[in-house]
């Protein structure tokens, strides 16, 4: 029998996705996206490629976010979690030959109401709410003082809440899409109150939580927040969002770490009077910003958490807690929904 008899085209796509990871894990980005790209295009010519393709989608949804690739981001994490959850019934249900067979998504999940596919929705909204949050964030502070940012967070939160609006069209939680819209309305268009915002969000009930940290970094935006409640309020996220949804280390390297550095960089460069002693701070903070790589968000929050005098609230110990227990299993590996 020939090579040629033997070939399955979903086979190539898999070594795409192969470099993809490969790239990931060297912290090469730009050839993260690139490989990425190249296998789901290919993938998506073959149907018994899903699950493959699905699993690759992770690695590019940041990418996605932050070069303002919207509509193909909502899409994107939707196809992906869809399908990974998808096959996790397989694997519950004792088969582990799937990699490349046809996957009827709807059947595995047990058709629309099961809670299985209510389990797909909720994580449909962690993996697009939370990047979203850190990048609109991130833009939100830039455009305090550049207007090139200012125009691209408006354009791209009006972007944003629009394909809420369409989600919600098609979800079973239309509900939580269109509190979605509300939030990113409220945070990023409009001038948050800190206080009001976190006090609906703490109303959430636990499969609600993509919105709850929607909120809470939303609701720090405000130029004159309390910077001691900012602090809290982050702190309350981020190790949560560290282990899911931006468990890659693309993710904390694009998202995470820039709304980290340009949040607490602007507030202690235009508010620094708010920390002591604020000539320690700044160094601490500078050293923070080269020290490695995925220690950095880390140091960067405890030089700011000390600069507050609130590093042994309890909120924030919790935090800095769960991060540290998290440092182990930094590389992300294993599969995004588990």
């Amino acid at each position: 029998m020939g090579s040629a008899s033997v070939y399955l085209p979903e086979r190539e796509v898999a070594l795409l996705s192969i470099m993809a990871q490969f790239a990931r894990a060297v912290e090469r980005d730009d050839r993260v996206a690139y490989w990425a790209d190249q296998a789901i295009t290919m993938g998506r010519q073959s149907p018994a490629a899903g699950s493959v393709v699905a699993t690759t989608t992770f690695s590019i949804l940041p990418h996605l976010v932050v070069s303002g690739r919207l509509i193909e981001f909502f899409d994107s994490a939707r196809e992906a979690v869809f399908t990974t959850t998808a096959t996790q019934c397989l694997y519950r249900s004792g088969e582990s030959d799937f990699l490349f067979k046809e996957l009827d998504i709807e059947a595995l999940l047990g058709g629309r109401g099961s809670a299985d596919w209510d389990y797909a929705e909720q994580h449909v909204l962690a993996f697009t709410l939370v990047p979203l949050a850190f990048y609109l964030g991130t833009l939100s502070v830039r455009a305090r003082e550049h207007t090139g940012a200012a125009e691209q967070l408006r354009q791209h939160t009006e972007r944003a809440i629009a394909l809420c609006h369409e989600a919600a069209a098609i979800s079973l939680r239309a509900d939580d899409w269109r509190e979605a819209a509300r939030l990113l309305e409220e945070c990023y268009e409009n001038n948050p109150v800190l206080e009001r915002v976190v006090q609906r969000a703490n109303t959430y009930t636990e499969d609600r939580r993509a919105l709850k940290i929607l909120s809470y970094i939303g609701a720090t935006l405000q130029r004159a927040v309390v910077l001691t409640e900012a602090c809290r309020g982050q702190m309350a996220v981020l190790p949560y969002c560290l282990d899911y949804p931006l468990r890659k280390e693309s993710a904390y390297r694009l998202l995470l770490l820039p709304f980290v550095g340009a949040f607490w960089g602007w507030a202690i460069a235009h508010r620094r009077v708010c920390f002591s002693p604020p000539a320690v701070v700044e160094r601490e903070f500078a050293d923070a910003a080269n020290c490695p790589i995925h220690l950095r968000a880390k140091r960067m929050m405890h030089v700011v958490a000390n600069g507050l005098g609130v590093r042994y609230t309890r909120v924030v110990n919790d935090g800095f807690r769960q991060w540290e227990a998290l440092e182990g299993n930094a590389s992300g590996n294993g599969a995004p929904l588990a």
